[in-house]
């Protein structure tokens, strides 16, 4: 009979990685699964101050329960800071055209897709969203992209914390975030 295992699945909607925690008992896969989430926090908090272009940063809290201030990249000064969020739970996504991308003939075409005419998107140049779990913010930040001049509504709708570059620099975000 195979070793109990628990998989864990750390996800970004197109970006995934996966542990498996192969142990005798399900009970300390669950704890030795749990230590492995505390890990990646940890190395998150510490590390990522700054994340782009759907990549997720899972947020622990700071000294003492302290939000942590997440910094947004600016979506056309590389190096530059557009906004920091504080976050004291959750996680903070963020997609957009400036990561992933190549210009031609004055066009920019970037990583995102849109589904029915397969042409990248051209609307917005990024969308921050804060969620309590990591796959629920990268596809609202997704979706959002993918749903140009719609997002913000739709974003509203969510009740999530959330921030959105449009084509001319303009932020437009929720109550509070920016």
């Amino acid at each position: 009979m195979p070793e109990p295992s628990l998989p864990i699945e750390f996800d970004a909607m197109a970006s995934r990685c996966a542990v498996r925690v192969a142990a005798p008992d399900e009970v300390r896969a669950r704890a030795w699964a749990a230590r492995a989430i505390d890990e990646v926090r940890r190395i998150e908090a510490k590390y990522s101050r700054c994340r782009d272009d759907s990549v997720i940063a899972a947020i622990a809290r700071g000294a003492g329960g302290a939000p942590v201030a997440i910094d947004i990249a600016h979506p056309r000064e590389p190096g530059r800071t557009i906004v920091s969020i504080d976050v004291a739970d959750g996680a903070v996504c963020t997609s957009g055209d400036y990561e992933r991308f190549f210009e031609r003939d004055g066009v920019r075409y970037c990583h995102v897709l849109e589904p029915r005419s397969g042409m990248p998107v051209r609307h917005g140049r990024s969308v921050t969203v804060v969620a309590p779990a990591a796959v629920a913010a990268g596809g609202y930040t997704t979706i959002a992209m993918l749903l140009e001049v719609e997002a913000p509504a739709h974003l509203e709708a969510t009740g999530l914390p959330w921030l959105a570059v449009g084509p001319d620099g303009a932020i437009v975000s929720s109550p509070g975030t920016a």
